[in-house]
C-alpha cells in the first residue's frame, strides 16, 4: 500500500467535502425527510 496513494487522498477529501455538505445542508435534509 502506498501511503501517498492518490486514490487514498481523493477518499479522504471526499470524505471531508461530505461531511461540510450534510453540515451545510442539515435544514435542506430535515425539510426531505418530512416531505418523505
Amino acid at each position: 500500500m502506498q501511503e501517498n496513494s492518490p486514490l487514498l487522498q481523493l477518499q479522504n477529501v471526499g470524505y471531508l467535502a461530505g461531511d461540510t455538505k450534510i453540515l451545510n445542508n442539515i435544514n435542506f435534509r430535515c425539510v426531505l425527510a418530512n416531505l418523505s
